[in-house]
């Protein structure tokens, strides 16, 4: 209301504007031309992502526990990388911003083999559902273990 006629606005619209996290907005600014006595809808796109969490745990002799700074990547079937996040102190690690599809989530085989470990399963395949909340899967494990010194080679 009150606004000139004839003048381009342009609506900022915050990327926290929704209610639902995982609604991500396209194109936060959108141009509008306000026309006189005219109350105009301006629809505004979003695409819904999806989210992955899950552990990573280094097996000890007697236990397992979390491992921290691990890089965690989230593979698009075709194999390029869609996402990389490294794991917190304590193993936990989480991604927001999936679009809909199949995904491969796997630690970084070159970080692994640098460190001389071994991850179990080595992949695990993640498909995130196109739903008007987000998809979230949860519990994604994996166990790493240190290869033997003789097979570590630099």
């Amino acid at each position: 209301m009150e606004m000139e006629p004839y003048v381009q606005y342009f609506l900022d619209l915050g990327r926290s504007s929704f209610d639902n996290i995982a609604w991500k907005i396209r194109n936060p600014v959108i141009k509008v031309m306000a026309e006189p006595n005219q109350v105009r809808l301006v629809e505004v796109p979003v695409v819904i992502v999806g989210e992955i969490s899950g552990h990573v745990l280094l097996q000890e002799p007697d236990s397992r526990k979390g491992l921290g700074r691990i890089r965690m990547q989230v593979r698009r079937t075709d194999g390029s990388i869609a996402a990389s996040v490294v794991s917190e102190p304590d193993g936990f690690y989480n991604y927001l911003g999936l679009p809909p599809g199949e995904y491969i989530v796997e630690p970084d085989p070159e970080q692994l083999k640098k460190l001389g470990l071994n991850a179990t399963p080595a992949k695990i395949p993640v498909h995130i559902k196109a739903t008007t909340e987000g998809d979230v899967v949860e519990k994604l494990k994996f166990v790493l273990q240190r290869v033997a010194e003789s097979a570590v080679r630099f």
